[in-house]
């Protein structure tokens, strides 16, 4: 199968009928990962678990909804899906990745819904991202953000997350680089040349042709390695002179 999972949350305070909705929207490629009654289960399955976008039933004025919205949108960016009784009009906030969908509608237009909020979604977060020439091959192979000191890497249909401060060290393979955090492993399809000049952060150095690393995190060092967090990390000749700038002699 070449389709790609999409992991959806629904929030109803009415159980039956969001295990209605959950029976008419699941399918091999639209899997529903939970049900929440409450705003703090919802909270709770949203922090803790991948989930591409959220379906929420708002049975009483669409106004819920929306307030839900931005009670997830707190946390992170995502698309959100309001069905409602009655049609409505009125503008959803322009912050907000929410689109309005009446429940009488067939399970097949609720999945259509599902898949163009996640299109548009994906579209808007893209004019956020800074690309390099059209000229390179390398610009569209893969999409992350930088907001400051965050770094934002795309995950399926999500962004996860990824302050910068967190990186120990980069390494390269081939057209692939790693980012090694002190929790994770990021793989991300882009040289490590490619990546460094994506990113905006003084602390992140080239120490080897394979290798860069976060200054921050540094143990020690001697004429030939950088050790990380109990990592050796090769320090390369012509990378030397450059690494030692980082630091100023007293």
């Amino acid at each position: 199968m070449n389709y790609q999972q999409i992991c959806l949350l629904i929030i109803d305070d009415d159980e039956q009928a969001a295990l209605d909705l959950k029976l008419a929207v699941d399918s091999p490629r639209h899997i529903v990962i939970g049900i929440a009654t409450t705003m703090a289960k919802a909270l709770a399955i949203f922090e803790h678990q991948r989930v591409d976008i959220v379906l929420v039933s708002s049975s009483s004025n669409s106004h819920n909804g929306v307030r839900i919205a931005r009670q997830l949108d707190a946390l992170r960016a995502i698309p959100v899906l309001i069905l409602t009784d009655q049609p409505v009009t009125g503008p959803i906030d322009s912050d907000l990745t929410a689109t309005y969908l009446v429940k009488s509608v067939s399970a097949e237009t609720v999945r259509a819904a599902i898949d163009k909020a996640l299109t548009q979604f994906n579209q808007r977060l893209s004019v956020w991202i800074q690309h390099p020439s059209a000229t390179n091959p390398e610009s569209s192979r893969e999409t992350i953000l930088q907001a400051n000191d965050q770094l934002f890497i795309k995950q399926n249909y999500q962004f996860i997350r990824l302050p910068l401060a967190e990186l120990i060290y980069l390494e390269a393979d081939a057209s692939y680089t790693t980012l090694v955090t002190t929790t994770r492993k990021y793989v991300l399809r882009l040289t490590l040349h490619a990546l460094l000049k994506r990113l905006s952060w003084p602390s992140l150095v080239r120490v080897h042709r394979s290798y860069a690393v976060n200054v921050n995190r540094i143990d020690f060092f001697s004429s030939d390695e950088v050790n990380l967090c109990g990592q050796s990390i090769p320090l390369g000749r012509s990378y030397k002179d450059e690494f030692l700038q980082q630091f100023m002699v007293r």
